[in-house]
């Protein structure tokens, strides 16, 4: 309920959008460690995973919402539109620091750190994007 009241309250103020930033807490150092270098990498970057993206309606129709045609790093691409057009709006894109969404950490519990390592790194994570032979095994071995 925070981060709703939150994320409203940031919209009402005149921001066209955000996020809340995630807490992964997987339990091995390996993980850990490729978890806080994603956190390093998108805070001096100023981009934001989809994990709690917000926007106003009017902002998503405008900028026309996640393109369903990636496969990948959609949330990346999608907060880097909602980011220039607040920019072409002189209207604010937040990043609400005080709060964290812890996300699931399955996969990161249940895969080999080499193995998230090679689907999260920049480099293959800017590969084929919209290829849906190239990221198979992320949605096909989905851990439950």
């Amino acid at each position: 309920m925070e981060a709703i009241t939150a994320a409203a309250t940031a919209m009402d103020g005149g921001a066209v959008g955000g996020a809340i930033p995630p807490l992964y807490t997987p339990k091995r150092l390996g993980t850990r460690l490729l978890c806080a270098y994603w956190d390093h990498y998108r805070d001096t970057r100023g981009g934001a995973q989809g994990v709690a993206q917000f926007a106003t309606a009017v902002a998503f129709q405008e900028i026309g919402g996640y393109r369903d045609d990636l496969f990948m790093s959609e949330d990346v691409e999608f907060f880097h539109r909602l980011a220039a057009h607040g920019r072409s709006v002189n209207a604010p894109v937040v990043i609400l620091d005080e709060l964290r969404v812890r996300p699931s950490t399955r996969r990161y519990d249940q895969w080999s750190s080499l193995r998230m390592l090679w689907w999260q790194n920049p480099v293959t994570a800017r590969l084929r994007l919209s290829s849906p032979r190239m990221w198979r095994h992320w949605y096909q071995s989905t851990v439950r």
